[in-house]
């Protein structure tokens, strides 16, 4: 499993579920994805 840290602003959270779910999309193995506050 990859772990991915992303940054997390309430204010973006819209930037947020769409950059976790294109890297969920492309992935070639399972990733695990952790906001960042």
């Amino acid at each position: 499993m990859i772990n991915v840290y992303i940054g997390y602003d309430h204010r973006e959270a819209v930037a947020f579920s769409v950059l976790a779910h294109s890297i969920h999309n492309k992935a070639s193995q399972p990733v695990a994805i952790a906001p960042l506050m």
